[in-house]
């Protein structure tokens, strides 16, 4: 531990430092510094809380309660933690809301299926109407073409 004569004496820079330089003292740090600035704000205090228990609980505990009733106002009452009956009824509403969109999208699905049966069937059937037009323009061009050229010949 330092003596008070140490903390007080005049400490000499060791380089090459210029000869006027005036010594350099350390300052005394014992006593706190209160900052006493009327713009800066206190820190609130914290505000003390019942304990909520403790969390983790052996197994061989024979009363163990899962879920406990608070008032409205208390934090713990808005815990996301679910009993395992509550897990469960929500899982059954959210696969039920599934399957009902899934039936939902299933239909949809059939429909559009069907319709592009319909529309591919109409499709067949209109190339078959097209190829039999084309068929009978051509036999009328060439009967045409046939009658013109006995016509031009009786000439």
């Amino acid at each position: 531990m330092a003596s008070s004569n140490e903390d007080t004496r005049p400490i000499t820079p060791t380089g090459k430092a210029s000869e006027n330089a005036p010594p350099v003292t350390p300052q005394k740090t014992t006593e706190p510094q209160e900052n006493h600035d009327p713009e800066r704000l206190s820190r609130p205090r914290s505000i003390s809380r019942k304990s909520s228990g403790p969390l983790v609980v052996s197994r061989s505990e024979p009363d163990v309660k899962t879920h406990t009733e608070y008032p409205p106002d208390d934090a713990r009452g808005m815990s996301p933690r679910r009993s395992s009956a509550e897990c469960e009824e929500m899982t059954m509403e959210a696969r039920a809301t599934i399957r009902a969109k899934a039936d939902s999208l299933q239909s949809g699905l059939d429909a559009i299926t069907a319709r592009i049966e319909t529309v591919r069937a109409e499709s067949e059937e209109l190339e078959k109407n097209n190829l039999a037009l084309q068929e009978y323009i051509g036999g009328l061009t060439r009967s045409m073409a046939n009658t013109n050229l006995q016509s031009s010949k009786k000439k």
